[in-house]
């Protein structure tokens, strides 16, 4: 989990009621929203990245010591970390949604919403084993949603948050034939996203659902 402190709605990873099945978390700390995206999960330099996903793996030998079969994370720019996060740990790992891309991605046009657009990019596809053409979409700039996650406010506006992720899907081209949610804040909205483009929506949801199966097999 990321170190923050704004609201997150039922149906967000990080709210322990969207969880039917037993869940685990740990805090990052100072790994917070605005130093990830963009930031920390973006770093080239081995040097540096080594010391950024330190944390990371700490907290995931922590998981993993309180009898976590599985791990993922609550950010999906984390894909960049998939590698070095995988080799630590002894149970299986998918940092993000991205993770699915080779899968659903496979001979269709894939649209990505996001969180940061213009953060997102070829290092975190590649990250994810992906080389296929998508299209992206993100927050606007100035979404109360953006703002809300960056400055943890303690209120959240259900209403204007599903706003600005319609708004960003409509931004979308008319040619996709599969979404994915790369934010793991998005899926209390996945529902009217798929609604509104009336094409399968995929998230971080479905990633957990894949853990699962994964880690039965690996018992």
């Amino acid at each position: 989990m990321l170190d923050t402190g704004f609201v997150r709605l039922p149906g967000d990873i990080g709210q322990p009621a969207s969880h039917v099945a037993p869940v685990l978390f740990e805090i990052v700390p100072q790994a917070n929203a605005a130093r990830v995206v963009g930031g920390i999960a973006s770093l080239t330099d081995p040097a540096q990245r080594a010391a950024a996903v330190r944390p990371f793996i700490a907290a995931g030998e922590r998981l993993v010591a309180r009898g976590a079969t599985g791990i993922t994370t609550s950010c999906g720019f984390l894909v960049t970390y998939q590698a070095e996060l995988q080799a630590a740990l002894p149970v299986p790992v998918m940092t993000s949604a991205l993770c699915l891309l080779p899968e659903i991605g496979a001979g269709r046009r894939v649209g990505i919403l996001t969180f940061d657009a213009a953060s997102l990019g070829a290092m975190h596809m590649r990250a994810a084993g992906f080389a296929g053409e998508c299209a992206i979409a993100g927050l606007a700039p100035g979404a109360g949603f953006r703002r809300e996650v960056l400055e943890d406010s303690p209120e959240a506006d259900v209403v204007g948050r599903e706003a600005d992720v319609l708004e960003a899907a409509g931004r979308l081209p008319g040619d996709v034939e599969v979404v994915l949610l790369e934010c793991t804040n998005f899926p209390p909205h996945r529902e009217v996203v798929e609604r509104f483009l009336d094409v399968p929506v995929f998230d971080v949801w479905d990633v957990i659902r894949r853990l699962d199966a994964l880690s039965r097999r690996h018992e």
